[in-house]
């Protein structure tokens, strides 16, 4: 199984849960009401305990990395790079949703996935 964390714009985290031959099994969205790791964490938790799994049940994780916040993608791929590693999980970026279905995966923890930015970074710009 393939955990597939999705941030998008305008606040929503959306989890899928693939199964064999990489079909989306399960799909939930989530509204994130502020930019905080203790809010995604326990999303990913709650998630993994309805579908009656736990982080080591799964072959490895994928964050798609085209839309949302800087922020929440900044998060949520720390908090994915965390798991992977406790878990000894293969780890991987996405651009885009579509690019799941072929998506193929080996066993152990192969390296941090990076966040990119969407857009021109304005953390250095003055508000007007």
């Amino acid at each position: 199984m393939l955990l597939v964390i999705a941030p998008t714009d305008g606040g929503v985290l959306k989890i899928f849960l693939t199964a064999r031959l990489h079909k989306i099994a399960y799909e939930r969205g989530h509204l994130i009401r502020s930019h905080r790791l203790g809010g995604i964490l326990p999303l990913l938790i709650k998630f993994c305990r309805e579908h009656k799994i736990s982080f080591s049940d799964l072959d490895g994780i994928a964050v798609v990395l085209s839309a949302g916040s800087f922020t929440t993608t900044r998060l949520v791929v720390s908090l994915v790079n965390v798991i992977g590693w406790i878990y000894d999980l293969r780890i991987v970026s996405l651009r885009s949703a579509e690019k799941i279905a072929p998506l193929k995966l080996k066993s152990g923890f192969r390296g941090f996935v990076k966040p990119v930015y969407g857009g021109i970074p304005n953390i250095t710009l003055k508000k007007e």
